[in-house]
């Protein structure tokens, strides 16, 4: 998958927000946390969640990171 924008960024989103947790900056990574729920609960997610989840939209890896990006 690699290059072809089919990968899900939620894990390197999860590692940033235990990176801000090391680094003392909890605010910052509960917000992080919050947000990437909130845009995974709207059903606009990469291919391999929307196989999962009823009714899901698919996107490609860079659509979910703008999506996310907008939350936040």
């Amino acid at each position: 998958i690699a290059g072809k924008g089919k990968a899900n960024p939620c894990s390197v989103v999860v590692c940033e927000a235990m990176m801000l947790e090391e680094m003392r900056r909890g605010e910052a990574a509960r917000l992080i946390k919050k947000k990437k729920k909130k845009v995974v609960a709207a059903k606009t997610v990469t291919q391999d969640l929307a196989g999962q989840m009823q009714g899901a939209k698919a996107v490609g890896c860079k659509a979910f990171g703008d999506l996310l990006g907008a939350a936040l």
